[in-house]
């Protein structure tokens, strides 16, 4: 069955192969201008870091994430367990974990 379409889209239309490279290429533009639009969060956190997590108040230690909570769309300061249960993954738009390093937050993730 897909033969046959595949010769009467040809019949139908003979330039095809020209039109669908066409609508590819004007494809992959749109996901290059979409790539270029994508921006990196700092790899440092420079703010005062969360004294503790704003779901449990456990002490933040030496790590934490600045994280979109699970199913909602407000952000909070987590600890590491908090966000395995109510965090929202890692990434841009999701969240960034940070690790103290040498007396630095460092991006370590996201």
């Amino acid at each position: 069955m897909e033969e046959s379409y595949a010769i009467a889209e040809k019949e139908l239309f003979p330039n095809s192969s020209f039109i669908r490279r066409e609508k590819n290429e004007i494809e992959a533009g749109r996901k290059r201008e979409m790539e270029d639009i994508v921006v990196e969060p700092p790899k440092n956190w420079y703010s005062p870091p969360p004294e503790k997590c704003d779901l449990c108040s456990q002490p933040i230690k030496d790590k934490f994430i600045d994280g979109r909570v699970q199913l909602k769309k407000i952000w909070r300061f987590m600890c590491p367990s908090c966000h395995l249960t109510d965090g929202d993954g890692l990434g841009v738009g999701r969240g960034q974990e940070y690790t103290l390093t040498d007396g630095e937050w460092i991006r370590t993730d996201g």
